[in-house]
């Protein structure tokens, strides 16, 4: 009788040895997931650019219906599909907001599955391919699981919300599941089609694995199985993209007229958007020899990364992959001379010539054809995952190749060497391999400390740069009739790039029927987006803006109005932004406070802050015409000659020498001090021997009569 199909996957999935039953089994699984929770826990929270940007908005917008409600928020990667962000956002947001280490902690168990299902696959491909006993089995599946799971995308993702790691889980269960059922095709490419496909319909970047995953599939199984095999793997792989994606898709073409957009629109044509495919990736090779030879540009650069990394582990298996096939065309030139039978790549004589054959190629092929894949579509590096964690398993393979195909056959020698070199490999990989920083934070408080102000009624917030939009749900919390809308990452994309097509004209439709006020959001680190906001019909009122801190960063909240205003209306939403908005400025700033610095210094330390360059600033305002400082005092005390400029909204106050004891007391001149009604106030710097340095680097952290010489070296101190 015909064993039923979970008995067999229960015994087939339990059996890792024949000592090892479901108890070990089930303590390598929450091994794994331990080590990919306390690895997060290490890394930190996440606090990414893509993160703070869609993933967190695009959960929350999905949730509560937002798709129509708002334009454009998070600009293009509004529409991509939300459903891998939801349980982040309900963990970090719903559930667990106060929590924020258990949270970070929860965000590594995808990792965890990742070093499970790189482990798994590794002893299912070496039993089969390399033909050792069971110790030296263990040692190679931990050696080579271990240089995989290390490696440089694999690291940077544990407890990212960018979902690389839960679409590379899809990936490598497709693997899982056809090393276990490789006997049996039905069941093989039932599961892997269904795997890939819905892990593609998650995430579309994962269409990236389909291809390879195919026709190695296709390779290993016989000619009589392969028209089978292709059908089922298809309509399953089909089956569950359409459960996962068509929902999402069809909600996409109603809205656009792109059931991908904004991808593809190429094909699909959105009026959206010019019928053009968009840029693509910043990696991509540029050159024959640069593609020849990518791994390689990744020693040290910024080949696959929007930080520096250093990875050496595609460059050694690339290595071990061409000695491999030289060694084997050597071979099979031999062969032929000889007129003897030809084989592929990974093949042997004896009993497990077939098997060792077929497993060897199917990973050799998945590996190959997917990383040229990659290549030439996206060449971003935290894509590779589900290459990288088997990149191990590959030089070993390529290292057996070689021995046989020398005919090293003793098996002392052979697995002597053969664990000499993944140790070297290992410890080269280990010593030179330089992990990129992604954007992570320590944990606090809480996993989102805001204190979003209460902002007029009807506003609509309009985010002019990215890595803000994560502010969305709790300004919607505090204000629940507001609206969003973004100008995407780079103002200048939807200005110059894209010009005039239906997505500007819609953003621009927003913005101009909208009656009720405007805040502009800007993150600390995109000052110069606000002079793009003329282009969308908008402008600022006196740069009247409130300084938001999270644990990520510090936002600035202004306040905007639309051009055509009439003076009443701008001059009711200017006083409540004065009094209900503005509510922590002052006319006396001490160094515990970071408002009043707004360029040209460095940040905080305990007791002062240095000038960075030859041009610093100060902003401030003023709370009433009482208040106005009747003299300002600047203490701060140069190191060496100091010569400085000082202007007061524009008009000078200062110039010449400081003395040792910091700068004079200014009495401003009657009427120069702005009320908040009139704007911002504005102290500029200009340091005369800035010009005399010649580029040479400025002091970073030196403290006052620290002994440094250098020229331009001014301690601020406090502002009163």
């Amino acid at each position: 009788m015909k064993e039923p199909f979970f008995t067999v996957f229960l015994r087939c999935f339990s059996a890792l040895t024949r000592r090892t039953g479901r108890i070990q089994v089930a303590i390598l699984i929450v091994g794994s997931f331990l080590v990919g929770g306390f690895l997060s826990l290490y890394l930190g929270q996440d606090a990414n650019y893509d993160f703070k940007k869609y993933h967190i908005y695009n959960a929350w917008a999905f949730l509560n219906n937002r798709l129509e409600t708002d334009f454009f928020a998070a600009g293009l990667q509004t529409y991509y599909h939300p459903l891998l962000d939801i349980p982040c956002y309900l963990l970090a947001v719903e559930w667990l907001p106060e929590h924020p280490r258990l949270v970070t902690f929860l965000m590594g168990i995808p990792a965890g599955i990742i070093i499970f299902l790189t482990t798994f696959c590794a002893f299912q491909i070496l039993k089969t391919a390399c033909g050792v006993g069971r110790p030296l089995l263990f040692f190679y599946t931990f050696l080579v699981s271990f240089f995989g799971v290390t490696g440089t995308a694999f690291i940077i993702q544990v407890g990212s919300g960018t979902n690389e790691v839960q679409v590379a889980c899809f990936i490598l269960g497709g693997m899982a599941v056809f090393l276990l059922y490789k006997d049996r095709p039905i069941p093989a490419s039932l599961l892997s089609g269904l795997l890939l496909g819905a892990g593609t319909g998650l995430k579309l970047t994962a269409v990236t694995y389909t291809v390879p995953f195919l026709v190695a599939l296709l390779f290993y199984f016989s000619w009589r199985e392969r028209g089978r095999v292709f059908l089922l793997f298809c309509v399953a792989w089909w089956t569950a993209f359409l459960c996962v994606y068509a929902g999402w898709g069809w909600t996409l073409y109603k809205l656009t007229g792109n059931p991908f957009f904004p991808m593809f629109n190429n094909v699909f044509r959105s009026e959206w958007l010019p019928s053009v495919a968009l840029p693509g990736s910043w990696f991509t090779p540029t050159s024959l020899k640069e593609a020849l030879f990518f791994p390689f540009a990744w020693v040290n650069s910024r080949a696959i990364s929007a930080s520096h990394a250093t990875d050496i582990r595609f460059a050694l298996a690339q290595t071990a992959a061409f000695v491999a096939v030289v060694v084997f065309a050597l071979h099979k030139l031999r062969s032929a001379l000889r007129k003897e039978k030809f084989s592929m790549l990974f093949s042997s004589e004896g009993a497990r010539a077939e098997k060792e054959k077929k497993t060897a190629n199917f990973v050799f092929i998945f590996l190959a054809l997917g990383f040229v894949i990659w290549e030439a579509g996206f060449s971003v590096l935290r894509y590779t995952i589900p290459l990288e964690s088997l990149l191990g398993v590959l030089i070993l393979l390529c290292v057996f190749r070689v021995f046989t195909l020398f005919n090293l056959r003793v098996r002392t020698p052979k697995h002597l060497l053969a664990t000499s070199l993944l140790l070297v490999f290992i410890i080269l990989a280990l010593g030179t391999t330089r992990y990129p920083h992604w954007g992570r934070v320590r944990q606090g408080k809480a996993n989102f400390e805001v204190a979003p102000p209460k902002l007029p009624d009807n506003t609509l917030v309009f985010f002019l740069a990215p890595e803000a939009q994560f502010l969305a749900p709790f300004i919607a919390k505090k204000n629940p009739d507001v609206t969003f809308a973004g100008a995407g990452d780079d103002p200048r994309f939807l200005l110059e790039a894209i010009g005039d097509c239906g997505l500007t004209r819609r953003l621009h439709g927003k913005l101009a029927s909208h009656d009720g006020p405007f805040c502009v959001i800007l993150p600390s680190g995109y000052p110069g987006h606000l002079s793009f906001l003329a282009s969308f019909g908008l402008s600022t009122a006196g740069n009247l803006h409130e300084t938001v801190k999270t644990n990520f960063d510090n936002f600035r909240f202004y306040l905007a109005f639309r051009k055509d205003w009439e003076p009443a209306k701008k001059a009711a939403a200017h006083r409540y932004f004065v009094e209900n908005v503005m509510t922590r400025f002052n006319t006396r700033f001490t160094h515990e406070s970071d408002s009043p610095f707004w360029g040209g210094w460095a940040p905080k330390e305990s007791k002062h802050r240095w000038s960075l360059g030859g041009i610093s600033a100060f902003t401030f305002f003023v709370k009433e015409s009482k208040n106005t400082p009747k003299k300002i005092i600047i203490k701060g005390r140069p190191l060496g000659q100091q010569c400085a400029t000082v202007k007061l909204n524009s008009k000078e106050i200062f110039t010449g020498e400081i003395p040792q004891n910091g700068f004079p007391e200014f009495v401003p001149p009657a009427g120069l001090i702005r009320t908040v009604e009139n704007g911002e106030n504005r102290l500029d710097f200009i340091w005369h021997n800035a010009r005399k340095l010649d580029n040479r680097p400025w002091p970073l952290n030196p403290r006052p009569h620290s002994g440094d010489q250098r020229l331009l070296a001014f301690a601020f101190q406090e502002f009163i």
